[in-house]
């Protein structure tokens, strides 16, 4: 499943989310999408926008829902049941209990020439076991196990379960997991949401979530996560002026910013690790640096 989406993606030179999307629909529908609680919807936050997500839903209500559509919150499945449940049918009023959640996205892949395999090949290297290309581990790997896990779970939840488990894949998780067109999208919609015990709630019902990602090793918590932008107030002329020459005036906003960052670099920030988290310490990394608006222009910003 995971090597046959990255080389749809490649196949079809759009590496947006869709390609994927639809690759996991098709394999729900090979699963069983439309047995008796085992539903897929997808979700987009406007209908032009290429970056859906998809939601696949595993309860014990008595009605079947076929894979879906949703555009702004507002699913179109279609339901084999015609009960007055039917509209109903991705069984919205039940309670999550607990939730997978996977991204669908990747972090762009810079020069390809620079790839020992190409990033969206999925090429599979028998004799080590192996799938190469760019989200096979982060995050195809873990869609995957996650998509099995729900239809083997299918069997072993009790007859009177009254609540569902779902896998929320949803797109734009690599810029910082605060996209309005991804999660935070989901939501808004109410379609994932925090699980509240209540007096009904069966006793073997416990709320919690688990981030798909391959490994073999269970980590309770996460590592946290803190982005800062800073902006730098220089003074521009020319560059080939007497007042720069003689720096009589202006301000080079670049050469303060690469100070503060060098700074940052050099701070002796604390390097201990959680026991959660062996041999990951605090890391402060510069990641994008913008500036200037042409070469002979001191920069102001």
């Amino acid at each position: 499943m995971a090597a046959s989406a990255l080389e749809e993606q490649q196949q079809q030179h759009d590496y947006d989310e869709r390609r994927v999307v639809e690759r996991i629909v098709e394999e729900v529908k090979q699963l069983g999408a439309g047995d008796e609680g085992f539903s897929c919807c997808v979700y987009t936050k406007d209908k032009d926008t290429p970056r859906p997500n998809v939601v696949v839903s595993l309860s014990r209500r008595g009605v079947s829902a076929e894979v879906g559509k949703a555009t702004r919150g507002h699913p179109s499945t279609t339901s084999s049941a015609s009960t007055p449940d039917a509209a109903t049918s991705n069984n919205d009023d039940l309670p999550i209990v607990f939730t997978l959640v996977a991204h669908s996205d990747t972090v762009p892949v810079g020069d390809h020439t620079r790839w020992t395999h190409p990033p969206f090949g999925g090429q599979v290297d028998e004799t080590r076991q192996v799938l190469y290309g760019r989200g096979a581990c982060d995050n195809k790997g873990g869609i995957a196990v996650a998509l099995y896990t729900l239809k083997r779970l299918q069997a072993s939840l009790p007859q009177d379960f009254r609540g569902k488990v779902i896998l929320a894949v949803v797109a734009d998780e690599e810029s910082g997991a605060n996209s309005p067109v991804g999660l935070r999208h989901l939501m808004d919609l109410g379609v994932v949401r925090p699980f509240t015990t209540t007096s009904s709630s069966p006793p073997s019902c416990c709320g919690g979530s688990i981030y798909c990602y391959p490994g073999r090793t269970v980590t309770i918590g996460h590592r946290g996560v803190l982005r800062l932008r800073i902006n730098i107030q220089g003074s521009s002329l020319h560059t080939g002026s007497t007042d720069w020459a003689l720096k009589r005036r202006g301000a080079n906003a670049l050469t303060a910013l690469c100070e503060i960052i060098t700074r940052i670099e050099t701070y002796p920030w604390s390097r201990a690790c959680h026991p959660s988290f062996p041999n990951l310490p605090l890391t402060v990394t510069p990641t994008l640096f913008q500036g200037g608006v042409g070469e002979s222009i001191v920069p102001q910003a």
